[in-house]
């Protein structure tokens, strides 16, 4: 056996918290990726989805996590922020921006911190849920919310592809596309299902990053476009000033949305493995996000004015066909890293017990990958398909926001929490801030619901 070998056998067989000094070495393999089996770094105290072995399991790096991370966080949600901006007005936008940014980095640090407490190092929302309270019904509904949250936020990318491809497909003359909404959604399965069969995260950091360049592109042209416009055209001085609080609990509902990799939290933790490292991951994720989400909406919101659509992609001139390049390359990169939203809820699909002996290999033991497509393809099916009746892109964005991101964002892990450290005196005024943070969440995201289930109504109704 070489000095390698020895080495490796000694790493897969060390306490996680003793593992630094391998991960750390420079110039050591350890240093980037290992490979190791689902199984070897789970808390085996009850049965889950992680009793079962998957495939080789790839540790990804911080720069890897990162990546995967600021693709969850600046998605679809960022496309809705200059109409909402607009709407709601530049002050109070800014506010939430700030303000949601700074709960939403602080409530997930919460549940980094429960879960490195209790020294587990790859866990899923119901399975912490369901240690810290010792409530089988709580870990049901952790579990719920991150089928609803990864499922449903998927859903507003599908139907801004919807709207935006139905109007640029009739510009252009493209009637096999153009109002033939059969079409349309084969031509998304086309993209969204080879990418779906990828079972391991750590390989969808490639497109994610594929689909990052696309942004970014589209954001500096739409910037240099926008900032252009208001050079030409002027910035009234009513833009500052003028807001309309109406609306405040729908930005409130639209901004929470934005962040919207809360689901991938534990996902992308157990990816990382070093608590050090997913620290960073988690802080620098969101100062990236906030910064372009800040820059991004006001600018949108200054350039277009009152004449912001909702799909802000028209707001710019469809007939530029490297323009419409760019907006494809974005739909591209929203579609492909859809799957990655939906492995919280797929293996927690995986480890009820109707498939979980389905879908193991009676050879190899593991989680077969061609069985477990079998649970993964229908659900990208069963998504294109909800999007596509969707009236409204952005009310449906505010409706996921208020009913379901709430939950996650504030009430789930605040209880975590607060019921883990209970018996920490040292910790108690931080858990009446907590309380605090929670209620204001739940007031907010519950206007929010109401008003978008009206909007949604009404725009179901129009004629």
């Amino acid at each position: 056996m070489n000095a390698f070998s020895e080495l490796e056998i000694k790493y897969v067989d060390t306490p996680i918290e003793e593992r630094k000094p391998f991960i750390d070495k420079p110039g050591s393999e350890l240093a980037t990726t290992r490979e190791v089996d689902e199984e070897e770094e789970e808390d085996n105290s009850d049965t889950s989805i992680y009793s079962l072995k998957s495939s080789v399991k790839i540790e990804s790096t911080t720069y890897r996590g990162f990546v995967t991370f600021l693709k969850g966080l600046i998605g679809t949600g960022i496309l809705a922020l200059p109409f909402v901006i607009n709407k709601v007005g530049l002050i109070p936008a800014w506010i939430l921006l700030f303000v949601i940014g700074y709960l939403n980095l602080y409530t997930m640090q919460l549940v980094h911190t429960v879960a490195s407490d209790l020294k587990i190092p790859k866990i899923d929302f119901g399975r912490l849920s369901e240690r810290v309270t010792g409530r089988k019904w709580f870990r049901y509904l952790a579990e719920i919310n991150v089928h609803v949250m990864q499922i449903g936020s998927s859903i507003p990318g599908v139907v801004f592809f919807y709207q935006y491809f139905d109007r640029v497909s009739c510009i252009y003359g493209w009637k096999t596309f153009c109002g033939v909404k059969q079409t349309q959604i084969l031509l998304i399965l086309c993209f969204l299902l080879p990418i779906g069969a990828i079972t391991d995260l750590h390989y969808l950091a490639i497109p994610s990053g594929i689909a990052l360049v696309f942004q970014m592109l589209f954001y500096l042209t739409f910037l240099v476009i926008s900032i252009d416009k208001i050079s030409i055209d002027g910035v009234m001085a009513e833009s500052f000033t003028t807001y309309n609080l109406a609306y405040f609990a729908i930005a409130f509902a639209t901004i929470l949305y934005a962040y919207e990799a809360i689901g991938m939290l534990l996902e992308i933790r157990s990816s990382v493995a070093d608590d050090n490292k997913f620290g960073k991951v988690l802080y620098y994720s969101f100062i990236a996000s906030t910064v372009t989400y800040l820059i991004f909406g006001t600018v949108g919101k200054l350039a277009y004015g009152d004449a912001t659509q909702s799909v802000i992609f028209l707001n710019l001139n469809q007939n530029d066909k490297l323009l419409v390049f760019l907006e494809f390359g974005y739909l591209f990169g929203l579609l492909i890293t859809i799957p990655a939203g939906l492995f919280p809820p797929t293996r927690i699909i995986e480890s009820w017990q109707v498939f979980r002996d389905f879908i193991v290999d009676e050879v190899t033991g593991k989680k077969s990958k061609w069985k477990r497509q079998l649970i993964r393809q229908p659900l990208i099916i069963l998504i294109v398909l909800i999007a596509s009746a969707v009236p409204s892109f952005e009310m449906v964005v505010s409706l996921i926001g208020g009913l379901n991101f709430t939950i996650l964002s504030f009430v789930i892990p605040v209880i975590l929490y607060n019921i883990h450290f209970r018996n920490d005196e040292t910790k108690r005024i931080r858990r009446i801030c907590n309380w605090l943070i929670l209620l204001s969440g739940v007031v907010l995201g519950s206007i929010a619901t109401v008003e978008s289930i009206q909007e949604l109504s009404n725009t179901g109704n129009a004629p």
